[in-house]
């Protein structure tokens, strides 16, 4: 049976609380599947967490299982050397999923809600039935999925960013792009064409989302060794491709095309 497995970054365990581990699994005609056995195992490195055999805390669907805070410690040293096992049984089979994670002290949260998008579009507000959806929160979401995978390519990862709010421009930039390409295909008027390309052409990776992006990854403070303090070894981040500067200071978001 062909089974995906959706999930679009790896497992961010914080020490000293309870993570949950999720496990989505889906048919080839993208069904969502209910596992009939789940067991886990949970390896830092070759040092086991889980041990082999434990039992899912729900078999779905999704199927997850808490990683509490006991298990885990408050003091255990950080690591990104973590890998998460299952054997879920669907459809009678038996399938081992894994998925990589690391150990952190603070979760990375993004710093914008509805309220930033439509303080920048105000017709937002009046639009959402368009979609059928009742806040644009899949595509701030779809935004801060995309600017963490981006990060950990370069070599960043996002929980040690001091201050995250350095990362709001390029994720409204980005949200903003993945909105008014829906409305371009739902909605059908070419400003939201012009708009979606505005804010970013990935074809040639221009537009308010790239100059804002290479702002940002040239300026945040980043936690360079895990000390959880400005002092020490901190650095700026390394940008991912040299800055190259097309507009002065900070993007003018309300600067869109009619």
């Amino acid at each position: 049976m062909a089974l995906s497995l959706r999930h679009s970054l790896p497992f961010f365990l914080v020490r000293g609380q309870d993570n949950a581990l999720e496990w989505d699994v889906y048919s080839a005609a993208s069904a969502q599947q209910t596992a009939t056995v789940g067991t886990i195992q949970v390896l830092d490195g070759d040092e086991s967490i889980v041990a082999a055999g434990t039992a899912m805390t729900t078999l779905g669907p999704a199927a997850s299982y808490t990683l509490t805070s006991a298990t885990l410690g408050a003091t255990r040293p950080f690591s990104e050397n973590v890998m998460a096992y299952a054997t879920l049984t669907i459809s009678g089979t038996a399938e081992r999923f894994r998925r990589r994670g690391y150990i952190v002290r603070h979760a990375y949260y993004p710093s914008i809600t509805d309220t930033d998008l439509t303080d920048e579009h105000t017709e937002l507000s009046s639009i959402l039935s368009a979609l059928d959806v009742t806040s644009y929160e899949k595509y701030r979401e779809r935004a801060n999925t995309a600017i963490q995978r981006r990060l950990l390519s370069m070599g960043r990862r996002p929980y040690l960013i001091f201050e995250p709010s350095t990362l709001v421009e390029p994720h409204l930039a980005l949200t903003f792009h993945y909105i008014f390409k829906d409305f371009a295909s739902v909605i059908g008027d070419g400003k939201y064409r012009d708009l979606r390309d505005f804010y970013w052409n990935p074809v040639n990776e221009t537009g308010v989302y790239e100059t804002a992006w290479r702002q940002a990854a040239s300026g945040f403070q980043y936690d360079e060794d895990e000390s959880g303090t400005m002092a020490g070894t901190e650095e700026e981040a390394v940008p991912s491709q040299p800055v190259i500067m097309v507009t002065a200071g900070n993007p003018h978001m309300r600067r869109w095309p009619r």
